[in-house]
């Protein structure tokens, strides 16, 4: 298993999340020779985290806690409603003795290298792997020529109007040359699944473009108002100008003043999300219209009319994405299963009654398929099957 899975257990066993399963694997993983510079990393973020949280801690007590700890009985220590505070206190014991503790409390001298204990998830049935999604969109210009952005150089690749286009790595910029002509010039950006790009509008204005989305815009932006389509997933960061930005989204429309925010307008998902993180943005559908404060999310459900404001987003699950993860807080098994399959371009079938589960924690995106499914694996009672491009879901 990769460091990510090393971090993953960890985090879910010292917050009191773990299953067995799960805190068997992360037992073994700490035994494991050439793992302690990847677990003392780790104590030393939760000993941060638990500095800034709790400045005044009972140090005393910490080491009988850690022992009790990695005895493997983190329920026992306190209640449920404490274990985080106390976990990050065991955490922060010692470094050195966190290390050196963890192997002698997990017995170092069993080898635990080359078995899989009873119980654990069988995970070799992911024997074909599937590598991550990778920077990539397909550009259609103006006349209809198109572009395929990962398979050209670097620099510039077109010029339309009075505008430069460039490339410059998983990023695309239109850079002007001068006064905009009269004629408006549109373009299209079309992010296949299994790819993510960067775009740089010609006001500066900056997007992030997730999995099987796309983007129409103009070259320049000449009239009043700046305003763009979208599907899918793009998360903006808008640049101010006298011009007012919108974001035409289906029958819905977002209106912008300079600022931070997240689109996810998926077909296959019930509802369009429009998440603020700074600034100010109107949302419009139909007759009703709300205007967003930083920290709220516009739901717009597909199959009800008007919208729904939620007060507390969960901003870091939302933009997560952009940032190279898959941010899971209580979310159920065919939304995370959705997310996979836009990412790593495959087909999601399912066998079986699938038990009512919500999943919790962070994985990279930059893994390939089979590391995601085994922690999704340690973490429920569902087990999954890789056939080509095919993942089986199973009870």
């Amino acid at each position: 298993m990769s460091a990510s899975t090393l971090a993953y257990l960890f985090d879910r066993y010292f917050n009191g999340l773990a299953t067995p399963e799960e805190r068997e694997a992360l037992m073994e993983l700490l035994a494991k020779e050439g793992n302690e510079a990847a677990v003392q990393r780790l104590m030393e973020e939760a000993w941060n985290d638990f500095q800034a949280e709790h400045p005044v801690f009972d140090e005393g007590k910490s080491r009988q806690i850690l022992q009790n700890v990695l005895a493997g009985a983190p329920e026992e220590v306190a209640p449920r409603s404490r274990l985080f505070s106390i976990a990050r206190v065991a955490a922060a014991a010692a470094l050195v003795f966190v290390v050196a503790g963890a192997l002698y409390f997990l017995g170092r001298q069993k080898d635990l290298r080359g078995t899989i204990a009873a119980g654990r998830p069988d995970t070799s049935r992911l024997v074909r792997d599937i590598p991550p999604g990778r920077d990539g969109a397909v550009l259609t210009l103006a006349n209809g020529r198109q572009i395929v952005l990962d398979s050209v150089p670097n620099g510039e690749l077109s010029i339309q109007g009075n505008t430069r286009i460039v490339k410059q790595g998983g990023r695309l910029a239109y850079v002007s040359q001068g006064a905009a002509g009269q004629e408006m010039l549109y373009n299209t950006m079309n992010i296949p699944r299994g790819k993510q790009y960067q775009l740089i509008l010609p006001d500066g204005s900056h997007v992030w473009l997730n999995a099987a989305s796309s983007i129409r815009y103009p070259t320049s932006f000449t009239g009043k108002e700046r305003k763009v389509e979208i599907t899918g997933e793009a998360y903006f960061e808008v640049a101010k100008n006298v011009k007012a930005f919108r974001v035409k989204i289906g029958e819905a429309e977002v209106d912008v003043l300079g600022t931070h925010f997240n689109i996810m307008a998926y077909d296959e998902e019930t509802a369009v999300k429009t998440t603020l993180l700074e600034g100010a943005v109107r949302v419009i559908r139909s007759n009703a219209s709300h205007l967003l404060k930083p920290g709220q999310q516009a739901q717009l459900n597909r199959n009800e009319k008007g919208i729904t404001v939620i007060d507390d987003a969960p901003l870091d699950e939302t933009v997560a994405w952009k940032d190279g993860l898959f941010f899971f807080n209580r979310v159920s098994l065919p939304a995370i299963m959705r997310q996979i399959a836009r990412w790593y371009d495959v087909k999601v079938l399912y066998e079986g009654e699938m038990p009512d589960l919500e999943f919790g924690g962070k994985i990279s995106r930059n893994n390939n398929i089979s590391e995601v499914l085994k922690i999704l694996e340690l973490s429920s009672k569902v087990h999954f099957r890789v056939e080509d491009k095919t993942i089986i879901v199973m009870p």
